[in-house]
């Protein structure tokens, strides 16, 4: 590949001036509570012989896996062979190899935000969360897909072989569709169970039969 071709489109460093918005939305991190060190202490060996470096080095990675999914689901770099990006990817041709993806890591926990203040999630609830975690990651996916559909097109190549041994080639709806549409009913059923707790949680509260029957003979009773 024409690495300057490929860069073409990319603005010279010199030029590039990162300006912070005046009014920044406010992060919240994407977990309940983070995990800490001594919440590992059981599963490790030497804990207590690990250096103050080690042991704040530790306690920073520890902090990114507590945000589960929303960390996890993040594509690790792999170099524009296997990149579903390429050839847009913004970092070529420096690729962040063997490291979390900047941009899908910046995404997740911005569409977490978004999706936190829009669904009005209680950060507090673990189920809550755990379903925005879910809702992220489909959200990743559903990335990754599309960007690969835009560029291998509609359509995929099925070769098969005939009866006389030779190859046969067709061409069928891309596998990928089906992909994009199983993640989007996945985002959908995430949405309404959240839209339906909200519901219940508005609904005015059922009456006790036991209640409704006592004021009934109650009112039965005053009429005599």
């Amino acid at each position: 590949m024409d690495k300057s071709k490929h860069n073409a489109h990319l603005p010279s460093k010199t030029t590039v001036e990162i300006i912070q918005p005046v009014n920044s939305p406010t992060y919240v991190k994407p977990y309940v509570d983070k995990l800490e060190l001594w919440e590992i202490e059981g599963y490790i060996d030497g804990l207590e012989e690990f250096s103050d470096e080690e042991k704040i080095a530790l306690a920073q990675r520890l902090e990114k896996f507590s945000g589960g999914s929303v960390y996890t689901a993040v594509l690790t770099c792999r170099g524009i062979e296997r990149c579903p990006y390429a050839p847009e990817c913004p970092f070529a041709p420096n690729y962040p190899e063997g490291r979390k993806c900047p941009v899908e890591r910046a995404l997740a926990s911005k569409w977490f935000n978004e999706y936190r203040a829009s669904l009005g999630v209680d950060m507090g609830n673990r189920s809550e969360v755990s379903m925005l975690h879910t809702m992220v990651g489909i959200e990743l996916q559903l990335m990754r897909a599309n960007a690969e559909l835009s560029y291998q097109g509609m359509q995929q190549k099925v070769y098969k072989t005939s009866s006389d041994e030779s190859t046969i080639v067709e061409r069928k709806e891309h596998s990928l569709l089906g992909t994009i549409g199983r993640l989007n009913d996945q985002k959908i059923k995430i949405i309404k169970a959240f839209n339906a707790t909200r519901e219940g949680s508005n609904a005015p509260p059922k009456k006790d039969p036991i209640t409704e029957l006592q004021q009934a003979m109650e009112k039965l009773n005053s009429k005599k």
